[in-house]
């Protein structure tokens, strides 16, 4: 019993710290030099928040060092999340959220060094997937697929740098497939 005790007094001693050391000001305190934002003659390290003329947080950026690292979070006027995604040395890296002011989500795309790179997902706001497929180097490549807001398949096929190419398929709003198409046989003049 002493020692569980003792560990959740450690365990909330350790939290209060770390809490401790991560300040949070308006993001107008800042100073920017040489790419950098600097908080009482110092690179900052927390969390810079602007906020709206309602009052609510319009943006909250975590920063170390004078520069982007962690989350940045973006707010609709009515609270909800407009946006959340992680940030390294100032750059888009990991998952980029969109939402609907509504509060479902919108997007989720995969960042690398500020380019999409990666697995991208698209939302109606009943839920439902829009599109789906992966960039490299912000371009669209390899197999895309849409849908209609039910659910059936839209389209299909592939990217080559944002490019269509090969075969894709299309249905109507019932499933049936009503066009196939040929982008590599293409002239310049037909599309």
């Amino acid at each position: 019993m002493k020692t569980t005790f003792t560990l959740g007094i450690l365990l909330f001693l350790s939290i209060l710290s770390s809490r401790a050391s991560h300040i949070v000001v308006d993001v107008s305190l800042l100073s920017e030099r040489n790419d950098s934002a600097f908080y009482q003659q110092k690179p900052f390290t927390g969390i810079a928040i602007m906020k709206m003329a309602n009052g609510n947080i319009l943006l909250e950026t975590t920063y170390k060092n004078g520069v982007p690292n962690g989350l940045e979070t973006t707010y609709y006027e009515n609270g909800n999340k407009r946006s959340e995604s992680m940030m390294a040395n100032g750059k888009y890296n990991g998952k980029l959220k969109h939402y609907y002011e509504s509060g479902k989500i919108k997007s989720i795309e995969t960042y690398k060094d500020d380019y999409k790179y990666g697995s991208a997902v698209y939302y109606y706001e009943n839920g439902q997937i829009e599109k789906q497929g992966l960039y490299y180097d912000c371009k669209e490549v390899g197999l895309w697929i849409s849908y209609y807001p039910n659910g059936v398949k839209n389209s299909e096929g592939h990217y080559t740098e944002a490019q269509k190419s090969g075969v894709w398929k299309f249905w109507d709003k019932n499933g049936n497939l009503i066009n196939t198409k040929n982008y590599d046989k293409q002239t310049p003049f037909n599309h």
